[in-house]
């Protein structure tokens, strides 16, 4: 059977659009970003029209941090598919996570759910926009929300500790993180937040055996050696401050040496004469020529 020119012509193009596009993909997944655009904008060429083009194309532009353009290329995918639920997600993430523009972030997770109103993921991701926005009553419903899809997710659990304990709810945040830690026992920063509490709370002890716990999963983490030492500081023990100091300074010191040297809570250790002694010893060393 002939072919008439016209015929021959698209398939041609249908050919060309086929070889680019997945020369393309294939770059995209081996993580060649910048030559998977190139191909991506060449199978447009050939389909200008087409969905999985823009959208993947989005998903190259998001990973080279072109944010901009990535919104670009997946509000060009809505265009030609309207009711498609992951372009919406994307964006959401990107308006979220990268541009920290917030109010965006929670439209765009709206329409994803529009079109999944059960995805969990969504539901998480727009209480996380309320809750960098401080709208910690919405945030507080879509988490719940969440959790009525998947009811023992850890960071739905974790995220309302985090909302409660910044309105001053500790008990409440505190129930919270305890929860995520039936989820993740192994989880430092739930431990670490567990802690933060009980330490605000008064429960000095409580505290640095929470802090303790977590340094079990991330024993160089300056942060949760420093908290510590405030609890230990607070409780009047020179040792104990000294002992957790010396691994705070050793692993960021100019950090922690500038904190001690500034921070009220310390000023009391400072007047002691073994708390200057350690204090000197520990300047002492960040000055000598092989920490230079």
């Amino acid at each position: 059977m002939m072919n008439y020119p016209g015929e021959r012509l698209l398939e041609a193009q249908l050919e060309h659009y086929q070889q680019w596009y997945e020369q393309a993909r294939e770059l995209h997944d081996r993580g060649y970003y910048d030559e998977a655009l190139i191909y991506y904008d060449k199978a447009l060429e050939y389909q200008p029209d087409d969905y999985w083009v823009w959208y993947h194309r989005g998903g190259v532009l998001e990973k080279m941090r072109c944010y901009g353009e990535a919104l670009e290329s997946y509000h060009k995918a809505l265009q030609i598919n309207s009711h498609s639920y992951w372009p919406w997600y994307e964006m959401g993430c990107i308006a979220l996570e990268e541009l920290q523009e917030y109010e965006r972030a929670i439209a765009y997770f709206q329409s994803a759910l529009e079109i999944r109103p059960e995805d969990y993921w969504s539901y998480y991701k727009q209480g996380e926009a309320w809750r960098k926005s401080k709208h910690y009553e919405d945030a507080i419903a879509c988490f719940e929300k969440a959790l009525t899809i998947r009811s023992d997710d850890f960071w739905s659990i974790y995220r309302q500790g985090d909302v409660y304990q910044e309105i001053g709810n500790l008990e409440q945040a505190l129930c919270f993180y305890e929860r995520a830690l039936h989820i993740k026992p192994n989880d430092c920063w739930s431990w670490y937040q567990r802690g933060n509490i009980l330490q605000k709370q008064g429960y000095l002890y409580a505290a640095i055996s929470s802090y303790r716990r977590a340094l079990e999963f991330d024993f160089e983490n300056d942060i949760f050696w420093y908290e510590q030492a405030v609890c230990y500081t607070l409780l009047g023990d020179i040792n104990g401050a000294i002992r957790t100091l010396e691994q705070a300074i050793f692993l960021i010191p100019d950090k922690y040496i500038t904190l001690v040297e500034s921070k009220i809570i310390f000023a009391k250790m400072r007047e002691k004469e073994e708390f200057k002694n350690f204090l000197q010893t520990a300047k002492n060393l960040l000055s000598s020529p092989k920490n230079q």
